[in-house]
C-alpha cells in the first residue's frame, strides 16, 4: 500500500524549494521579457465571449501553464536563461543552504 502522505510531503517540500526560483522569478521574467502575457492575450481575444464566462482567476492560471509551456517546451525559453555571454550575472535568485541541503536530503532518499 501507497503512503499518500509522504508523497505529499515529498510534492510540498519539491515545491517549495523550486516556488522561488520558477513561480516567483522565472515565470514573471520570461513573460516580461518575451511579451508572453500580450502574445496570450492576443490569442485569447477570439474567443472573448467565452473566457468573460470563466470564474475568477482561470484566465491568470491558463496564462500560467502558457508561459510555463513556453519555457519549458523541447527547445523552450529555458535555453535562453541564463545566457552564456553572461554568465557572470546572476539572473536566478539563489536558494539558502538550508533549502538545498533539504532538497538534497529529499532527494537522496526519494529519486525519481
Amino acid at each position: 500500500m501507497n503512503n499518500y502522505d509522504s508523497i505529499r510531503v515529498i510534492c510540498n517540500q519539491s515545491s517549495a524549494f523550486s516556488r522561488p526560483v520558477i513561480d516567483e522569478f522565472l515565470m514573471h521574467y520570461a513573460a516580461r521579457q518575451e511579451g508572453l502575457e500580450k502574445e496570450m492575450d492576443r490569442l485569447l481575444a477570439p474567443f472573448r465571449q467565452v473566457t468573460k464566462t470563466f470564474q475568477p482567476g482561470w484566465i491568470g492560471m491558463i496564462k500560467a501553464q502558457y508561459i510555463a509551456h513556453r519555457i519549458f517546451r523541447k527547445d523552450g525559453l529555458i535555453k535562453k536563461y541564463p545566457n552564456p555571454r553572461y554568465k557572470n550575472i546572476n539572473v536566478y535568485p539563489v536558494p539558502d543552504k538550508n533549502r538545498k541541503s533539504k532538497f538534497d536530503r529529499i532527494y537522496r532518499h526519494n529519486p525519481h
